[in-house]
């Protein structure tokens, strides 16, 4: 008999990071794999922290992404990035461990509404409209909260709609029926953050990210 494995979304969390992060100057190698091994015998992460890498010799396509660390080694660590399709293998590079600020204020949220953009290829010998598919696009994401002008994570959503910059988002999804459980990371800048209110209602506010790049899915570990 079938079982669904529907998980309550209650518990979920978003996460913003803020701006700062932990310098990881020491980076001496970055494999060429499905999930990229990096050799570092100074940094202190952990499984689970999220690494956005800046120049590295020999890999300039890793410039500017984050991962997430999935596995912890003797002076390496592991991240959830696929360098298998990079030219090379990294050298010496940088990278930053990002500092995240949690929401509690979120009530709902709704994400990755974008649609493939349509190429028209249409001939005037074509019988019918002819169509490529684009490259993916993922939209937007939006949540709303209840609002708190001094909560950390709200603060932190008007500071990065002013200086219009690209921020990395966690959505950690609560443990399902069957003890798993996953995590989004992606890249964002805020466009919108409206705030409202009426008789016998809470302050409200609602917030509008959009996307870029690719949102990574992981399972955590």
């Amino acid at each position: 008999m079938f079982k669904s494995k529907a998980i309550n979304a209650q518990g979920s969390r978003i996460y913003v990071d803020n701006g700062t992060g932990v310098a990881i100057a020491d980076i001496t190698a970055i494999t060429k794999a499905a999930q990229a091994v990096v050799s570092s015998a100074l940094a202190v992460v952990a499984v689970g922290d999220v690494v956005r890498f800046g120049a590295v010799v020999n890999m300039p396509e890793i410039a500017g992404m984050a991962g997430i660390v999935t596995a912890i080694g003797a002076g390496t660590f592991t991240v959830d990035i696929d360098s298998s399709a990079f030219a090379l293998a990294g050298g010496a590079g940088v990278a930053t461990e990002l500092v995240f600020v949690s929401g509690c204020e979120i009530k709902t949220f709704n994400g990755f509404d974008g649609q493939s953009g349509e190429i028209d290829i249409t001939t005037l010998c074509s019988e019918a409209r002819e169509y490529l598919v684009g490259l993916q696009d993922f939209g937007t994401f939006s949540f709303d909260v209840n609002l708190v002008p001094n909560d950390p994570f709200q603060v932190e959503m008007m500071e990065a709609k002013a200086a219009r910059g690209v921020r990395s988002f966690r959505l950690v999804l609560p443990e399902g029926q069957d003890a798993k459980q996953f995590e989004y990371l992606f890249d964002a800048f805020v466009r919108q953050f409206t705030i409202s209110g009426g008789v016998d209602q809470p302050l409200a506010g609602s917030v509008a990210l959009r996307v870029t790049g690719e949102p990574s899915l992981i399972e955590i570990v």
